[in-house]
């Protein structure tokens, strides 16, 4: 970027021109370009009433998503959302945008539209302006993904107990092309799992698209919802504060809960691998507070009607939710997350980290090895796929029970496990 577009951009922001949330992009405008979709659009924090979808573009601008449905009929003709959320109700202007549609209905299909339209100047950018005096560019519309024919549209979850399969890759760590053979092992599975550890660092908003999101939002073509779990890599870099920008829940955090098929899904943050007083931690982190919280957010969870009565309970995490190291770090993940999901019923929880493939058992003895051998052992009672970091895992979910199919992208083969013999 160049002085004078950055010293627009600044005096936008310090002009109050700019919601503040827009600080959490990188400004990368390309002024003498026709505006256009940078990336994406990808879905997140679908739910069965509820989606959201993320998208950039190259200039400045406001965003509109339209969705129209035949299968609802409250949406027989188009409704709009605008990314407004954030500015507390004024369109946002910038170039990251986050549109929550809301009001679906469970298990049905919605085509939607995006619209952008770049804002060039409007009545906070300069004195002697009078207030609603704008002046914004052509709209683009945009009804199928970016350079492509594929028509944008979207399915709710299901409040149905139904056959389902999701797909699972983790600890991608920047290897975007690695990640695209990954997901060509998709086929006609329900949404996508990132378990963590995408990139080694959030160095920047070009590096996070770079690294790894470019890839994955042109094999699911804003069609295929995407849940994230942050791993441990995810937490560092100068550019992890606004992760929640670029992969927003439900809950407004980096741990949430869904239901979909009769199945309840967790999906929890262990944050870092260490202590915040650890000097790798650079003494910025407060994690011991967010797991506190998180903990007791999880407590809660389970307890609820909608945890305990579903059909099935998966848990998605980057980091084993056991540690048997001598140090704080492994004491907090016992007490927050060990502890609690043992008394969960869990029927499989889903974990990367290690890079390997490891199986922990049902009511078996998880070993943990410190720096000075093997220093004891924990009674697991819920079974546990770690998955590597060159396999992918398409999970089929039916009436007979939970399924893996392992794809290996070191030597193309196959492994089929069935989580019932994981006792």
């Amino acid at each position: 970027m160049d002085r004078k577009t950055f010293l627009k951009s600044a005096s936008l922001i310090l002009g109050g021109g700019i919601a503040p949330s827009a600080l959490a992009t990188n400004f990368k405008i390309e002024a003498d370009k026709e505006i256009r979709i940078s990336e994406g659009p990808y879905l997140t924090a679908v739910d069965k009433t509820e989606a959201t979808v993320v998208f950039m573009t190259n200039k400045r601008a406001i965003a509109k998503v339209e969705v129209v449905s035949n299968d609802d009929a409250n949406f027989a003709k188009p409704k709009a959302f605008f990314d407004s959320d954030e500015s507390l109700g004024r369109k946002h202007i910038g170039t990251l945008h986050t549109v929550q549609l809301y009001g679906l209905k469970p298990n049905m299909t919605y085509s939607y539209k995006i619209e952008v339209i770049e804002v060039i100047e409007f009545w906070e950018e300069k004195r002697g302006i009078k207030y609603g005096s704008t002046k914004l560019g052509t709209p683009l519309r945009c009804d199928k993904y970016p350079k492509t024919d594929v028509q944008l549209s979207l399915k709710t979850l299901s409040d149905n107990n139904e056959d389902f399969s999701f797909f699972v890759i983790n600890d991608v760590h920047e290897k975007s092309n690695m990640a695209e053979r990954m997901l060509s092992n998709m086929s006609d599975e329900r949404f996508l799992v990132l378990n963590g550890d995408m990139s080694h660092t959030y160095k920047n908003e070009t590096h996070i698209f770079k690294a790894f999101m470019s890839s994955i939002s042109n094999t699911c073509k804003g069609g295929l919802p995407i849940f994230y779990a942050r791993g441990n890599h995810e937490c560092r870099g100068k550019y992890s504060e606004p992760f929640m920008r670029y992969f927003p829940s439900t809950t407004g955090k980096t741990y949430y809960m869904f239901n979909h098929a009769d199945t309840a899904f967790l999906f929890l943050d262990l944050c870092e691998d260490k202590p915040d007083n650890h000097v790798e931690c650079g003494n910025i982190t407060d994690f011991q507070s967010y797991k506190e919280k998180e903990s007791e957010w999880l407590k809660k969870v389970i307890s609820s009607e909608e945890f305990k009565n579903a059909k099935r309970r998966i848990a998605i995490m980057h980091i084993l939710p056991f540690d048997l190291s001598n140090w704080k770090f492994a004491k907090d993940v016992n007490k927050f997350f060990g502890n609690i999901l043992n008394e969960a019923n869990i029927d499989l929880a889903i974990c990367g980290h290690f890079h390997k493939q490891m199986i922990v058992n049902k009511n078996s003895f998880y070993k943990g090895r410190g720096r000075k051998g093997e220093i004891g052992s924990i009674k697991v009672k819920f079974p546990i796929f770690v998955n590597s970091n060159t396999d992918s895992v398409k999970v089929s979910v039916s009436k007979d029970g939970i399924k893996l199919k392992v794809f290996s992208d070191k030597d193309s083969s196959v492994k089929e496990f069935n989580v019932n013999n994981f006792v």
